[in-house]
């Protein structure tokens, strides 16, 4: 991997956070790739940090917290599962953020792409519009 990922974070932040987690698992072809983790996390649509691991080879921009370093979190003797355990541990801890290891491992199944949610979609973006409730039961 030659460039770090461009990351859609930045424009998914222009009126506040994102953050982008991905995952790709290692190929098993003899030409195959390791596995790959990434994350970056954007504010007012500039991107903050990101990292994109490959195997043991990591590329990184910004001023990734101590706590998501991934010299910290990677051991190179670690298995796929432990690593992205580990991972998902930190950005709970770090940002908040609640990810089932299902969202990495049949992530690639769905993908979404958002948009501001501060402003009027532009001409050609779509939108949808969804309410969330919770119902009590009748006792």
């Amino acid at each position: 991997m030659s460039q770090l990922f461009q990351s859609p974070a930045a424009a998914a932040s222009f009126c506040g956070r994102a953050v982008v987690v991905w995952r790709d698992p290692k190929t098993s072809s003899p030409e195959g790739h390791p596995a790959t983790f990434h994350l970056s996390v954007a504010e007012r649509g500039e991107e903050l940090y990101a990292f994109t691991v490959r195997g043991t080879h990591v590329e990184r921009s910004g001023a990734i917290p101590e706590a998501l370093d991934p010299a910290r979190l990677i051991d190179p003797d670690d298995t796929e599962l432990v690593r992205e355990q580990r991972m998902l541990a930190a950005l709970h801890t770090e940002l908040g953020l609640s990810l089932p290891r299902f969202a990495l491992t049949q992530g690639r199944l769905c993908t979404v792409t958002t948009r501001s949610w501060t402003r009027e979609p532009r001409a050609g973006e779509g939108y949808a519009y969804i309410a969330l409730s919770r119902v009590r039961p009748q006792l």
